[in-house]
C-alpha cells in the first residue's frame, strides 16, 4: 500500500509545470542614518553607560557641552583567529568625542563561497577613549578548532577558512 502511494505521488509531481517553481527575489531596506535626536536627562547630562542604537546620530550633553555622536565614526578592523585559538580578536576604532564603554554586535561567519556557517549576537565591555583604538578579545565560536580566518596564516592541519561580517547593533557610552 505504501509503495503505491509513493508511485502515485511521483506521478502527480511530474505533472506540475516547471514554470511554477519558486524564485528568489532580492530586496533591501533603506535606512536613514540622518536622524538626529537630543538625548538628555533633567540636569543636561546623559545617563551613565547609555545605550545608543547603531543607526542613530545623537546630540549628547557631556558636562555643559553638546557633542554629536555618530555611529558611522566607529569602525572595526584587524579581525584575527588562528585555527587553534580559543579567542577571536578585532580592533574597535572610536573616532567620536565620547568614550565608548561597550558594544553590542552581531558577527556572521561565512565560508569562502559566502554560505553562512554561524552567527551570534554579543555584548562586550570595552573602554575605547575618544579618537583611539583598542583590541577586543572574545571567546571563539569554533569550539572544535576546525576553522581559521582566511587572512591569517594557513595552518599545517586540515581546516576550513572563513570570512566574517561584524554588524554593530548598539554602542554604550560614558559621560
Amino acid at each position: 500500500m505504501h509503495f503505491y502511494f509513493k508511485i502515485i505521488l511521483i506521478c502527480l509531481l511530474s505533472l506540475i509545470p516547471q514554470e511554477l517553481t519558486a524564485r528568489k527575489i532580492k530586496q533591501s531596506l533603506k535606512i536613514n542614518k540622518e536622524k538626529y535626536a537630543t538625548t538628555t536627562n533633567k540636569d543636561n547630562t546623559i545617563p551613565k553607560n547609555r545605550e545608543l542604537s547603531a543607526e542613530e546620530s545623537s546630540y549628547l550633553w557631556i558636562g555643559k557641552e553638546q557633542v554629536l555622536f555618530s555611529p558611522d565614526s566607529i569602525s572595526f578592523a584587524g579581525y584575527e583567529k588562528e585555527v587553534n585559538a580559543n579567542n577571536e580578536a578585532f580592533l574597535v576604532v572610536n573616532n567620536n568625542d565620547v568614550t565608548l564603554t561597550g558594544i553590542k554586535i552581531k558577527i556572521v561567519y561565512y565560508d569562502l563561497k559566502n554560505r553562512m556557517l554561524h552567527s551570534r549576537t554579543l555584548i562586550e565591555d570595552c573602554i575605547v577613549p575618544p579618537h583611539e583604538t583598542r583590541k577586543v578579545y572574545i571567546s571563539s565560536w569554533d569550539k572544535q578548532k576546525s576553522h581559521f580566518y582566511y587572512l591569517c596564516n594557513e595552518p599545517k592541519k586540515i581546516a576550513t577558512p572563513y570570512k566574517v561580517k561584524i554588524i554593530p547593533l548598539a554602542f554604550f557610552i560614558e559621560d
